[in-house]
């Protein structure tokens, strides 16, 4: 359903304690279905990963690279800028 909580992100507490963030089905879906209508994505995309998995950004960038059938690439300090070129 819509309002059913599909992830919840923790917060680092920077105005206050850490806690956990409930994102809704509808939450995740608005992305999903709006970023596609302001950049052009396909299969043959490969997203590269530039924030930690737990940022709220990158798990928009992964939930994109999904639904478009795209690929997610993670890379390290160390290959970044090989990665980079590559991919």
């Amino acid at each position: 359903k819509k309002d059913d909580t599909f992830t919840l992100i923790y917060t680092s507490g920077t105005t206050g304690n850490p806690k956990g963030v409930i994102l809704t089905h509808r939450n995740v879906m608005y992305n999903v279905d709006t970023i596609p209508l302001i950049v052009d994505l396909d299969q043959d995309d490969y997203w590269l990963s530039v924030l930690p998995t737990w940022h709220i950004f990158e798990r928009a960038a992964e939930y994109m690279a999904i639904s478009s059938g795209g690929c997610t690439v993670y890379s390290s300090v160390k290959t970044f800028a090989e990665d980079l070129q590559y991919y």
